[in-house]
């Protein structure tokens, strides 16, 4: 899961400016290797649902508009892709980022 203060989500290094601190736009490539492609943009929404509902979180405020959108997925080609746009804190150069989601189907 995305969030907290291990600050291992990929989405979330780039909201808090610790990836790309200085580009307005980024992507985020991931290899999926169980489940499918629709199950991962299921479980990566959810939990960015989950984090807007979260209001012990004081550094991180998610929102549900954060949730990827335009998600497409390729079944013959084993790819996906989605956007996502997200605030960041106030130290970014970009007070925005806007993430472009590519998945690769890994156990075809």
């Amino acid at each position: 899961m995305t969030g907290g203060t291990t600050q291992l989500g990929g989405i979330q290094r780039f909201k808090l400016s610790l990836h790309g601190a200085r580009q307005n736009t980024a992507a985020i490539i991931g290899y999926v290797q169980k489940n499918t492609l629709e199950d991962w943009h299921s479980r990566i929404n959810k939990w960015i649902c989950d984090l807007a509902h979260d209001t012990t979180s004081v550094d991180e405020n998610w929102c549900e508009d954060e949730q990827l959108a335009d998600f497409a997925a390729d079944r013959a080609g084993h790819t996906s892709s989605a956007w996502s746009k997200h605030p960041r804190k106030d130290t970014a150069i970009s007070p925005q980022i806007r993430i472009r989601h590519l998945w690769i189907v890994m156990q075809v």
